[in-house]
């Protein structure tokens, strides 16, 4: 019978209902999953967090890139792992200079990779007549993990200030460590950085899907209303 009403009324409503939109940010991780009490995975989970820092499981990955091999240049990695450190942004930080806990000095590092050659192809037993310090030999090995075959690519593993990957903290905190990297980067000769990791892969999803909300709701609005 009062159909403007109605409408006038309907509108209000529901405009009032989609304000709450506006508000959104995205979050919503799901956090970790624990195994139950008692099992092999529950105790497994529980030795890792006693004698591994948190990066071992599930770290951020800072990636730099270099044109020579690191190898040649080790005063690049110990550049680039000061910038880091200082940033305070990082809790725990490994690298091919710190790689399983025993430090390596950078020209340590060049030294090994002339004696030894690369370390992706050292075998798990310290070949007779190597004459390396056991220490030392298994920390070489290590750094398969933090330097490309060709020397010319690093990653450092790190536990940011912000909090474990899988938290939001962490997501927020990508655009900061993405600049902290390209700092080191810079400081260090690097030409190419970038941030790899949970909380950086989810903070880009989520930013394209934001973007692309701003643009989807109103040409819904505007289809709906036709």
């Amino acid at each position: 019978r009062r159909p403007e009403a109605t409408l006038a009324v309907g509108v209000l409503v529901f405009l009032a209902l989609a304000a709450g939109a506006l508000g959104y940010r995205s979050s919503g991780f799901g956090g970790a999953t624990n195994p139950p009490a008692g099992s092999d995975a529950a105790a497994g989970n529980a030795a890792l967090a006693k004698h591994f820092p948190q990066s071992s499981s599930n770290p951020a990955n800072l990636v730099l890139a270099y044109r020579p091999p690191v190898w040649t240049h080790p005063a690049q990695i110990a550049s680039a792992q000061a910038s880091l450190r200082t940033s305070d942004k990082f809790t725990s930080l490994a690298g091919p200079l710190n790689p399983n806990g025993t430090v390596i000095a950078p020209t340590m590092l060049a030294r090994l990779h002339r004696e030894l050659g690369p370390p992706q192809r050292l075998p798990v037993v310290e070949p007779a007549g190597a004459r390396i310090p056991a220490l030392l030999y298994n920390a070489y090995r290590s750094t398969a993990s933090y330097v490309s075959p060709d020397g010319r690519t690093i990653q450092f593993e790190a536990t940011l200030t912000a909090g474990a990957q899988n938290t939001t903290a962490a997501m927020n905190a990508t655009p900061q460590i993405r600049s902290v990297v390209a700092t080191a980067a810079a400081r260090s000769g690097a030409r190419a950085n970038g941030v790899a990791g949970e909380a950086a892969a989810v903070y880009d999803i989520s930013t394209t899907a934001n973007n692309d909300l701003v643009k989807i709701i109103p040409v819904a609005v505007a289809a709906i209303a036709l």
